[in-house]
């Protein structure tokens, strides 16, 4: 069942409840050697290492969120045609509504020069192993797992 209501260009943004549903778009890039880029966060929770990625503006297309901000947090731009449907997550609710999340990977030849850019520590390339290895916020360790799997990258 659709919990959702469509506006009248097709985009869902409340929940037949009336409740707000915030929408965010995540790029998960690899390379064909095996590695995926995480940046290391500078707001909460602080630290971890996770996917480049945050809440889309009004009327933005979550793929083309995704873009920017990797642009954004790492310098690193991709074509948004080179992105690839991952997963869409319902990601739960607080008390500012319900959040949906739209991830989409690519896979690079190589690893490309990165730089920490807004709202991070530190950008690198971790082979994916190791990423998974390590504590991620929310739900970023099963969209890289998931991602990696799709493009047919070991995960172990």
């Amino acid at each position: 069942m659709n919990d959702t209501t469509a506006s009248p260009n097709g985009a869902t943004d409340r929940p037949a409840t009336g409740e707000s549903v915030h929408h965010a778009g995540n790029a998960v890039v690899f390379t064909k050697d095996g590695c995926v880029l995480l940046a290391q966060r500078a707001q909460e929770p602080v630290g971890l290492w996770g996917l480049p990625g945050v809440k889309a503006e009004p009327g933005e297309w979550t793929k083309a969120e995704a873009v920017r901000r990797l642009r954004e947090k790492t310098r690193l731009q991709l074509d948004i045609d080179s992105l690839a449907a991952a997963s869409s997550r319902y990601e739960g609710a607080d008390s500012q509504g319900h959040y949906v999340t739209d991830s989409y990977y690519t896979v690079l030849d190589e690893a490309v020069p990165v730089e920490a850019g807004d709202d991070v520590q530190d950008v690198r390339w971790w082979r994916i192993p190791d990423a998974l290895a390590e504590r991620m916020p929310w739900d970023h360790h099963e969209i890289v797992k998931g991602a990696a799997i799709m493009a047919g990258l070991p995960v172990e």
